[in-house]
């Protein structure tokens, strides 16, 4: 094979590779990017990463992003999220995030509302921010309309 494609194979973790092949400087160069992709798939998160390959500080900085990475899930309420890897605090403020996510999910009618929840005055603006928006749908002929939930002036607007 052609010493440049054998050396870009190798490189590549291609099956073509033939490492018997390679001189000592690009076995290196070899071994180098092999490190460079094991570590970019650890970061990735993938299954297929080889943690014993990498570097103590390697494996430190990959923990506190996977840490982070979870924290940041847990308080935007995507998947995974793992909450007992959460500190009270963190706990506390995820709890907070998804309060204000269901809050606003009701109050612009997006997903499942559950009120149940909710402080008065909460339950206050979602009934106010709910009426005006079927005020609104109703003036503006989109989104659903119920005219039995109008008033006698806003029916003739």
């Amino acid at each position: 094979p052609d010493p440049a494609a054998n050396l870009s194979a190798c490189k590549n973790g291609w099956p073509a590779c033939e490492r018997s092949l390679l001189t000592q400087m690009e076995l290196t160069a070899v071994t180098l990017a092999e490190h460079a992709r094991n570590l970019s798939i650890c970061r990735s998160g993938l299954s297929s990463c080889d943690q014993s390959q990498l570097t103590e500080p390697e494996a430190i900085a990959l923990a506190v992003a996977a840490y982070d990475r979870n924290v940041s899930n847990c308080k935007a309420g995507f998947n995974p999220c793992d909450q007992s890897r959460l500190t009270r605090s963190e706990a506390r403020e995820v709890a907070v995030a998804q309060h204000q996510r269901q809050l606003s999910n009701c109050k612009d009618d997006i997903g499942p509302c559950d009120p149940s929840t909710f402080t008065q005055l909460e339950v206050g603006d979602v009934a106010r921010a709910q009426r005006e928006r079927t005020v609104a749908n109703c003036k503006d002929g989109r989104g659903r309309c119920d005219y039995s939930e109008l008033t006698r002036p806003e029916a003739r607007e």
